[in-house]
């Protein structure tokens, strides 16, 4: 019978991590790194990349050194209070991703409490999200020049897809004979981490239709590749897409996102049921559809003229 070899020595610190009242020490250093490989393992690209952006911060004001259990109220109310001067609004979405580490800190046996969790920032104004017209994108395609980003843009106006679900589209996940696209993957996780299936607008249609490739491969075979095959990264077409707007003279808040807003927005004013642009858009909540339901400004003005 074969002797199986046990690490006894390792079992020990996992039993005695586990045990009430004894917690692991564990630098910030060491805790960034623990985390940022959990998030790179189990999050969206882009979720990471925002975690890794506030660690770089963490481990600029505090010693890298430093025990995180030692990191107390004030500590935490200190740090947030000098991403204020450089990141007003950003702050907010530190404080969001520092509470949700140190949340995981707890559960790993780290951390007894949660000095992140006892703040509370004050309250932002809520904002309707700025949004692209079809007259906008027809005054901001004619200062784009590269096909392939023209392309794209259509494609997020007509059907409201999150940029990184554009450039990980893949032909197999085309169906051009049904006029449907599965967003979502094994190889692609959407925001939500639900699959979704959406109908293809014309105006898709006819840039897949003039982009279908002779052979797709059995392979992930992008439909917006590079000439590798490789696909493109989101920043590419966003950087593009913002001069085009600035040459455009469109409003300065105009970015990539906004063709999402605009398709949500368009699809609503003309009609279409909210829960019904809520699955198109991927929401996992219906009140993050329901900013997009504009008031009618006709409407208004005859409601103060009853005044």
């Amino acid at each position: 019978m074969r002797e199986m070899n046990f690490d006894y020595e390792q079992f020990a610190k996992e039993f005695i991590k586990q045990m009430p009242g004894n917690l692991t020490a564990i630098s910030l250093q060491d805790f960034v790194d623990e985390y940022l490989a959990f998030v790179e393992s189990n999050r969206a690209p882009k979720t990471y990349e925002g975690v890794k952006l506030v660690c770089k911060h963490l481990l600029k004001y505090f010693s890298p050194i430093r025990k995180i259990d030692t990191i107390k109220l004030k500590d935490a109310e200190d740090f947030l209070e000098s991403l204020k001067a450089t990141a007003p609004k950003g702050v907010y979405n530190y404080h969001r991703t520092v509470r949700a580490m140190w949340n995981k800190g707890i559960q790993w046996n780290y951390l007894r409490e949660n000095p992140f969790a006892k703040i509370k920032l004050e309250k932002r104004q809520n904002q309707k999200p700025v949004f692209v017209t079809e007259k906008m994108l027809i005054k901001i395609i004619k200062y784009i020049n590269i096909e392939t980003v023209r392309d794209v843009v259509l494609v997020a106006f007509y059907t409201g897809l999150r940029l990184g679900e554009i450039v990980n589209l893949i032909w197999q996940n085309v169906n051009l004979k049904e006029g449907l696209l599965t967003i979502g993957s094994s190889s692609f996780q959407t925001k939500s981490r639900k699959q979704r299936i959406i109908p293809i607008h014309p105006k898709v249609q006819q840039v897949l239709i003039k982009r279908f490739p002779k052979v797709i491969r059995k392979e992930k075979h992008y439909v917006f590749s590079k000439t590798n095959g490789c696909a493109y990264t989101g920043d590419y077409f966003s950087r593009r897409f913002k001069r085009a707007c600035t040459k455009a003279g469109v409003d300065e808040s105009i970015h990539f996102h906004s063709l999402r807003h605009g398709a949500a927005t368009r699809m609503i004013v003309n009609g279409a049921p909210v829960p019904s642009v809520q699955k198109i858009l991927g929401h996992a909540n219906i009140q993050t559809t329901m900013i997009y339901m504009h008031p009618d400004l006709e409407d208004l003005r005859a409601a103060v003229n009853r005044l």
